[in-house]
């Protein structure tokens, strides 16, 4: 990442700004500042002026400028003290086309532990003949079942990075054929499976590994495959970002924020 110097004053731009456990990240459309060019000074709302170090990522071909303070964190769980996981191999007669259904219960219990609707039973409320779920399902599912969430056009990883940060985790609907296969048997990096194709699973977390970036899921397409501890290879998988990238670019371009509430 670049660092370039910033003049930083008061002054309010068309932005929005994102902030996690003390650090702040801020988001400039350039759309909506039409006369900046990438030599120029950007000026930014900040809640502090204090002792602020930061880096600056552009993305002309987004039409966005990332700003962060230049310590990030090395790695983030959103995880909570109970058990969340599902795997879809068990959730009934479609289990095979279950990922739609199974990620949203993911969601729905982590964000409250009460929450009572399985897998199989989310299937029978849509599209209870079976194929695939499509993101307006997941969208009916979180209404119907007030789980409070946000969808937000995808901009790369320091979004979700931010989103992560701020405490929440991320629904993605990707393609599969992006992420790298590991035969490793012991590897919690890259899928641990030969399908390719549409999917959704739950981001919930990040961490580097030598300076690459991974963001952590739970990727229900597990069918009862663990490790030699017992513990799901679906669950806490690691997705390299760069695969990630590429995986929700071609196929869906926007995520579900499930809100920490």
């Amino acid at each position: 990442m670049k660092k370039y110097i910033l003049f930083i004053f008061i002054l309010l731009v068309g932005c929005t700004s994102s902030k996690g456990t003390g650090e702040e990240t801020v988001f400039i459309n350039l759309k909506e500042i039409p006369t900046i060019t990438q030599n120029q000074s950007v000026y930014i709302p900040v809640d502090s002026l204090e002792d602020l170090n930061i880096d600056i990522l552009r993305d002309l071909e987004k039409n966005k400028i990332y700003l962060s303070e230049s310590e990030q964190y090395s790695s983030i769980s959103n995880d909570r003290p109970y058990n969340w996981y599902v795997d879809q191999g068990n959730t009934g007669t479609h289990s095979g086309n279950n990922c739609g259904p199974s990620s949203v219960v993911m969601a729905g219990i982590w964000q409250d532990e009460d929450f009572e609707v399985t897998a199989q039973e989310a299937r029978g409320e849509f599209r209870s003949y079976g194929g695939w779920w499509y993101t307006d399902d997941i969208k009916d599912f979180f209404d119907k079942h007030s789980i409070s969430y946000d969808v937000d056009e995808y901009d790369g990883a320091m979004e979700l990075i931010s989103t992560l940060e701020a405490g929440h985790i991320i629904l993605l609907c990707i393609d599969t054929t992006y992420i790298e296969e590991k035969d490793d048997k012991d590897s919690y990096i890259g899928k641990f499976y030969d399908y390719d194709g549409g999917h959704f699973l739950i981001v919930k977390g990040f961490t580097y590994i030598d300076g690459t970036l991974y963001f952590e899921v739970y990727d229900s397409n597990c069918w009862g495959e663990s490790y030699e501890d017992g513990s799901p290879k679906g669950k806490d998988r690691l997705y390299r970002a760069d695969d990630l990238h590429e995986a929700i670019e071609v196929w869906w371009d926007y995520y579900f924020i499930i809100e920490d509430i």
